[in-house]
């Protein structure tokens, strides 16, 4: 009995603790709350996969052709791989850097680390 006592005082002690870390408030988040947290990260992700600026295979394209020239010819700090990807692939330049530079990508190695992330996050 005294060892399920112990148990039932360290629960909730544990309990008042987080309460007090959580300003009063339960920790644990309700369904509703789950459910409206789902709804909200689905929501960002519809919002960026509406801003790519080209289709899921043509960033694909430029996502795979970028890396594997920065691996062969390393990163000069500029956008030279890209600029090049976008030119033989007739796609606007300005929409296509803009939304790079928007994701951190500043340069081609960045572009590969960065803006690839945030695609693969949200395709």
């Amino acid at each position: 009995m005294r060892a399920a006592q112990h148990i039932t005082e360290a629960d909730g002690f544990a309990a008042r603790w987080a309460r007090t870390l959580n300003g009063g408030r339960q920790s644990l988040m309700n369904s509703g709350d789950k459910g409206r947290k789902r709804e909200s990260k689905l929501e960002q992700k519809q919002l960026a996969r509406a801003a790519f600026p080209m289709p899921d295979t043509l960033l694909k394209s430029m996502f795979d052709t970028v890396e594997a020239r920065v691996e062969q010819s390393g990163c000069d700090h500029t956008m030279r791989f890209t600029e090049q990807w976008i030119e033989e692939h007739e796609q606007a330049p300005s929409s296509v850097l803009e939304w790079l530079k928007g994701h951190g990508g500043f340069c081609d190695c960045e572009f590969v680390a960065n803006a690839a992330d945030h695609w693969e996050q949200n395709r």
